[in-house]
């Protein structure tokens, strides 16, 4: 999900906008602190596994995460020590396009593009 370049104030795109970034903000926060517990989780510590194996271990480790602060097991320092660039954090929206490839691929990124903003134009139609 991408947010709406430049929407008009108190529209629909506007109000996702602000949703959009209000979630994004969470979830970057989110990946913070499990990435300063859990240092396999860091940008250099790429978890080089199949995409379902990684989805395990990410979710294990917001398990294991829960149960310290459920326990008051919350280290600050932690997090303190680490700045985006460790965190893996990129400022700023958009985020960059992917480098482009083949015609071929480019014509199915352009198909996939087409159908992801069909989907958020019905997202914003429908809650916004």
């Amino acid at each position: 999900m991408t947010p709406i370049a430049n929407p008009e104030e108190d529209t629909a795109e506007s109000r996702y906008n602000e949703a959009f970034t209000t979630a994004r903000c969470t979830i970057e926060r989110c990946n913070g602190v499990l990435k300063a517990r859990f240092r396999c989780l860091l940008k250099d510590r790429v978890l080089h596994y199949v995409p379902n194996k990684a989805t395990k271990i990410i979710n294990a480790c917001a398990v294991l995460h829960n149960m310290c602060i459920a326990r008051n097991d919350i280290n600050q320092a932690l997090l303190a020590n680490l700045n985006n660039d460790e965190l893996g954090i990129i400022d700023g929206l958009p985020m960059p396009p992917p480098p482009a490839g083949a015609e071929r691929e480019q014509r199915q990124r352009n198909l996939l593009l087409l159908r992801g903003r069909e989907k958020q134009n019905r997202i914003i139609n429908n809650y916004f």
